[in-house]
């Protein structure tokens, strides 16, 4: 797999990607940019379903769904208003807006997101790594029915923490092993800093049919940074088609 500002081309014959994994660190900007660049190849988007971490726990709700549309800059980002109604019926997701002011997984997307697909309208999940596998279950036909030819999906996560680069790159190879052959019942004893809205994200395309992903890119803060200490960060750019 490539690692460390070595960028895999992804081949763009056959379907066209329908989702993808990147950072939420401002310090990766450049690497989530190139990631929406090979997204836009899909032409025209119509919605984007953002799931995230609720790093602060400050939803009230394990799950939760932001219901007011995002500004950014001048463009204001629609909410799904149909797919928030489908979230609402259920009994596992609390519909609040305050917590995503604090969430960076959510809003550092939501302002690429605007400026590569400002037609699209948006739902945005946060997910506690609390949440229970039941729950999430009930969300997996839901947004899966919603997962048409001008949809994506996107999952808003970062790899291992606190780690030395080698220590990062072997678990993050655990990882993208797990991630890319959709061992979704492997995901809570990885080094990723999302495994439930990680389950969620490959269950929905499980049930999509979607099977194949490719890594674009995989490089850690250090690398970023050129900096001189020892523990970083680690991100990985997937997309699944």
């Amino acid at each position: 797999m490539p690692y460390s500002r070595d960028i895999a081309t992804p081949s763009r014959s056959g379907k066209f990607f329908v989702a993808g994994i990147a950072s939420h660190h401002g310090l990766a900007a450049g690497m989530i940019g190139r990631f929406y660049d090979a997204l836009a190849a899909n032409g025209d988007i119509e919605s984007v379903i953002l799931i995230g971490p609720d790093h602060f726990k400050a939803g009230r709700r394990a799950i939760t769904v932001c219901p007011l549309p995002w500004q950014v800059g001048d463009i204001i980002l629609k909410n799904n208003v149909h797919a928030l109604r489908l979230l609402q019926r259920t009994d596992c997701v609390g519909t609040e807006a305050l917590p995503f002011r604090l969430e960076h997984s959510i809003g550092l997307h939501a302002d690429f997101l605007g400026r590569y697909f400002p037609g699209a309208k948006i739902t945005a999940l946060m997910i506690k790594n609390t949440a229970a596998q039941h729950e999430l279950g009930q969300l997996v036909p839901l947004l899966a029915n919603l997962m048409d030819g001008k949809t994506l999906l996107v999952l808003s996560m970062d790899f291992s923490h606190e780690k030395t680069r080698e220590e990062a790159r072997l678990a993050d190879d655990k990882s993208l092993e797990s991630i890319l052959d959709f061992k979704t019942e492997s995901l809570q004893g990885l080094d990723i800093d999302a495994p439930r809205a990680a389950w969620l994200f490959l269950e929905i395309l499980k049930n999509k049919g979607v099977v194949k992903g490719e890594v674009l890119e995989r490089t850690d803060s250090l690398e970023i940074a050129s900096g001189s200490g020892s523990l970083c960060t680690s991100y990985a750019s997937v997309v699944f088609k």
